[in-house]
């Protein structure tokens, strides 16, 4: 069992799980609401969310690579069990969703969106077709947005969990590996 790799996986999943967790919760809960309510617009609103989005999928991709990353260092350093898999098939099913939401769903809304903004700037009653599959699209992405909070709180919990069972084991280091010719 490898120490440096087991410390170099907990490292990776804690940083990356604990940024994307974090951030997912204060864009859905703090920033959204803050944007919307504050203001002027339907348009100037919709120009930030999407704005915030953009920005923000690009750190969730880093983080969920990451977050699988250290599955796999975990993996490498000779861990095993139930927990463990469980904490990788939760990163990866993290990272499909959010690769699923951010790089399908997301260009679909933002295409809507623009239409949708088009219709409103012309002062035009926008399409009802089009602004209710805007809607239904996006809510989806805020459900898909709020599973992955949901599945980032129980994969930190599993980490956690991992991080004090490897805790309790005493992990032996040979002294030869580290000064050979020297004992």
């Amino acid at each position: 069992m490898s120490p440096y790799l087991m410390y170099l996986g907990f490292a990776f999943q804690l940083v990356a799980t604990g940024l994307w967790v974090g951030g997912l919760v204060f864009l859905i809960w703090i920033a959204y609401p803050l944007v919307f309510r504050e203001c002027n617009t339907k348009i100037q609103a919709s120009q930030l969310h999407s704005a915030m989005l953009h920005r923000f999928h690009t750190l969730e991709i880093i983080a969920a690579l990451a977050s699988l990353s250290g599955s796999g260092f975990l993996y490498l350093s000779g861990l095993n069990g139930s927990i463990l898999y469980g904490d990788a098939a939760i990163a990866l099913l993290m990272f499909l969703l959010c690769a699923y939401y951010a790089g399908y769903l997301l260009p679909r809304i933002e295409d809507l969106r623009i239409k949708v903004r088009d219709e409103e700037m012309f002062a035009r009653e926008p399409d009802p077709t089009i602004f209710e599959r805007f809607l239904k699209l996006h809510s989806l992405h805020t459900q898909l947005m709020r599973a992955n909070v949901f599945f980032g709180a129980l994969l930190l919990l599993m980490v956690i969990g991992l991080a004090i069972g490897c805790a309790t084991q005493t992990v032996e280091v040979s002294t030869e590996a580290w000064l050979p010719g020297l004992l």
